[in-house]
């Protein structure tokens, strides 16, 4: 015979459980805010990516060394960070939202 065999479960699952729940409104919280946020990062990437394409359009195709110097590192990098975090917002999108069939 085992001593063991009557034991309960511990009471540590119950207060977890309670712990999860009371964080899905933080978490919901958090994930709005995030998404706001990048909401707002990619909404200042396309406006500086837009400004670039204008400032392309005035260099012939001739001159085509002279888009090197049109286009800063600066404009470079947020038309990448743009790009970057428009393909993860709209995968996460289509992973949270299953299409009917």
């Amino acid at each position: 015979m085992w001593a063991f065999a009557d034991v309960s479960p511990p009471a540590a699952e119950f207060s977890l459980h309670r712990e999860r729940l009371e964080r899905r409104p933080w978490r919901a919280a958090a994930r709005v805010a995030t998404t706001v946020g990048l909401l707002v990062l990619l909404g200042y990437c396309v406006s500086v990516a837009w400004n670039v394409l204008e400032q392309l359009a005035a260099v012939r195709l001739l001159d085509v060394s002279d888009a090197l110097r049109v286009v800063s590192v600066r404009d470079a990098l947020l038309c990448l960070v743009g790009y970057k975090i428009a393909k993860e917002l709209l995968r996460a999108l289509l992973a949270a939202r299953p299409f009917p069939r």
